[in-house]
């Protein structure tokens, strides 16, 4: 099989052609669920415990996947930075510790960023 034929490149002729992105597109037999609104009582709990401790899982969910986004931002940013070719095995001290120095800039002026707009908040 050859490698240019998974990425569109050509075919080489028999059935290790990958499956058309159609097939991933088709959304004919996808059911839709409708979710309850977080105020909403629900399933998930007719007390009002229930519901907060939902929304606090809800909440909690929502950081993480805010928080993973933002490591992913930042890697790509360090790595288009720092890295001058893609590494065979390993990358050299050099571009690790560029890596390093770019994550810990950024999060320091985030970090600036975040007590300065705080303070503002305060202030008015």
């Amino acid at each position: 099989m050859s490698w240019s034929s998974w990425f569109g490149g050509g075919s080489s002729g028999g059935s290790d052609k990958p499956a058309s992105s159609d097939a991933y597109n088709d959304t004919s037999s996808f059911q839709y669920e409708t979710v309850p609104s977080i105020g909403s009582s629900s399933s998930y709990g007719s007390s009002s415990g229930g519901t907060a401790e939902f929304q606090q899982q809800v909440q909690q969910q929502m950081l993480v996947a805010e928080l993973q986004r933002r490591i992913g931002q930042l890697s790509g940013l360090c790595w288009e930075k720092c890295m001058t070719a893609y590494p065979k095995y390993s990358i050299s001290s050099r571009e690790e510790n560029c890596v390093t120095n770019c994550a810990e800039r950024y999060l320091d002026v985030s970090s600036l960023i975040a007590e300065g707009l705080a303070k503002k908040f305060e202030a008015s």
